[in-house]
């Protein structure tokens, strides 16, 4: 059996994820509103806790191979958000690989229902990484330059 605090995919509690999200709360607050925010993996999971603490000051959100976390401070401020993070207006890419060991599927789309409707999302056929071929890129820059010349939310 797998050690549940081995992997921030399958831990039930993060350590220094308090201290890590108010530094990046705090650079939001200060630098802010951005056009878009993107993670990759445990900082899929981070960009979409952000995103539900500051649905106005992203444009858009691109989290690969993110997952729901399960640390229960970072999950519940999810599930608090989660009407109106569907609602915001943010509009979300979500990607993950068919042959992802590390986050399953099923996990990277759970995250993907708490962003709405709208959210899109491009799988490959890879693994736990970012995908670098030219359909994904073109696909990514579509998606970038359509919600970046959008008006903020």
């Amino acid at each position: 059996m797998e050690d549940r605090n081995s992997r921030p995919s399958v831990a039930v509690s993060y350590v220094g994820v308090e201290a890590s999200m108010r530094k990046l709360e705090t650079y939001i607050a200060e630098k802010g509103p951005f056009d878009g925010i993107l993670g990759f993996s445990q900082g899929g999971a981070a960009a979409a806790v952000l995103c539900a603490q500051n649905p106005h000051s992203f444009k858009f959100a691109v989290i690969i191979s993110g997952f729901v976390p399960r640390d229960e401070a970072l999950l519940k401020c999810l599930e608090e958000a989660r009407q109106p993070l569907a609602l915001s207006g943010l509009q979300s890419l979500h990607v993950w690989g068919t042959k992802d060991t590390l986050v399953d599927n099923k996990r990277s789309r759970e995250l993907l229902d708490y962003f709405g409707e709208a959210a899109k999302h491009f799988e490959h056929t890879g693994g736990h990484f970012v995908p670098s071929g030219g359909e994904f890129r073109r696909h990514l820059l579509r998606f970038i330059t359509e919600e970046s010349s959008q008006s903020p939310t």
